[in-house]
């Protein structure tokens, strides 16, 4: 956990900028993301809508951070370079940490 003066000095987003997402978050949880796993059968009508958004591209500033143990970045090949070079055009970062797998929310720094 950063100190209170990393906290006060992080410029990264204002208070109204947190306070969206944190509204969202509190209505919507966390999990939605995790959802699309079971929804990925290929013909399926959630395959279809996916295929229909992935074919856009991600146009604002973007960076991935994920755990360097994480399944997830290494599940469909090829794809990492894809993000990196045309599915977002303004990516900032890509960053794989140490320690962190299966999704860095549910990894322990104790571990």
């Amino acid at each position: 956990m950063p100190s209170a003066a990393e906290i006060a000095a992080c410029k990264w987003l204002t208070e109204a900028e947190v306070e969206v997402y944190a509204t969202e978050y509190g209505r919507a949880g966390f999990t939605g993301a995790l959802q699309a796993i079971g929804c990925g059968a290929v013909g399926s009508q959630e395959h279809r809508r996916n295929v229909d958004v992935l074919r856009r591209a991600i146009d604002v500033p973007s960076m991935y951070i994920a755990g360097k143990s994480d399944w997830g970045v290494y599940q469909t090949p090829g794809a990492v370079d894809k993000m990196q070079t045309s599915a977002c055009t303004h990516m900032v970062g890509f960053h794989l940490l140490d320690g962190p797998g299966t999704g860095c929310s549910r990894s322990s720094r104790n571990r």
